[in-house]
C-alpha cells in the first residue's frame, strides 16, 4: 500500500525518511529562524547608530526639554553646545552644530542645554561640561546621558558635585527627519551642575 504522504531522502547510509508534514515544518521553522536573525541584526544596527557620534540624527524628545524648562522657569536655554541645529528640539538662543566643534568654543550662559554624542567621545563632552562649569561661564548645566555609572565620565561628573536624575522608563530620541526612533537600549539620566553655596549645592534651578 502506497503513501502518499511519506518522501523518500536522498539515498544515503543510515538517513530515515522524512513525511511530508515534518519537512513543511520544518521548513517553517527555518524560515522563522531567519526572519529573527534580520530582526536581530536591524536592532543591532539601530542600536550602534544610536551609540555613535552622529549627534545630527539623535534628538531630544521635546517633552522632556520642555519638562526641564518649566522647572527651570524659563521659555529656552542660552546655549546648546551639541546641536542639531536652530530647527531641532531644543529652544536655545545659541546652537553649536557639528560644524560649529563645540568642544572649542565657550559655553556662556545662566542655564544650558548637552545632550552630547553618545560614542566615544562622549568622555571630551562630559569634560568639556566641568570645565566650562568649574569656570563660572557656564552657571547651570543640565547633561541628558545614557546611565553609565560603569564609566569614568559618570565618577568626574559626580565627583564635582554633578545631581544625577534618573529618568523613569527610556526614551524615544528622534531621527534627523524628527521621526522617533525605538526605545533606546539603555536607561538615561540627569545630571545637574548647579551653582555652589558654600560648601552646599544651591537646590535652586
Amino acid at each position: 500500500m502506497e503513501n502518499d504522504d511519506v518522501i523518500e531522502s536522498p539515498r544515503r547510509r543510515g538517513r530515515p525518511r522524512i513525511h511530508a508534514s515534518q519537512r513543511v515544518r520544518w521548513r517553517k521553522a527555518q524560515a522563522a529562524r531567519r526572519l529573527r536573525l534580520r530582526e536581530a541584526a536591524a536592532k543591532k544596527k539601530k542600536v550602534r547608530a544610536l551609540f555613535s557620534s552622529q549627534r545630527v540624527e539623535w534628538s531630544t524628545p521635546p517633552e522632556l526639554v520642555e519638562s526641564v524648562l518649566n522647572r527651570l522657569g524659563i521659555s529656552s536655554f542660552c546655549l546648546d553646545p551639541a546641536s542639531a541645529g536652530a530647527g531641532g528640539t531644543v529652544p536655545a538662543f545659541r546652537h553649536f552644530t557639528k560644524s560649529d566643534d563645540g568642544l572649542q568654543q565657550e559655553w556662556l550662559g545662566n542655564h544650558i542645554w548637552l545632550n552630547p554624542p553618545y560614542g566615544r567621545r562622549i568622555k571630551e563632552w562630559i569634560r568639556k561640561a566641568i570645565q566650562e562649569w568649574q569656570s563660572g561661564r557656564a552657571k547651570v548645566l543640565v547633561l541628558l546621558v545614557p546611565a553609565r555609572t560603569d564609566a569614568s565620565w559618570w565618577h568626574e561628573l559626580l565627583a564635582v558635585g554633578g545631581q544625577p536624575e534618573f529618568l523613569r522608563g527610556r526614551l524615544r530620541f528622534l531621527d534627523e527627519s524628527g521621526q522617533r526612533q525605538d526605545v533606546a537600549p539603555f536607561a538615561s539620566v540627569l545630571v545637574w551642575l548647579r551653582p555652589h553655596v558654600g560648601d552646599q549645592i544651591d537646590p535652586r534651578p
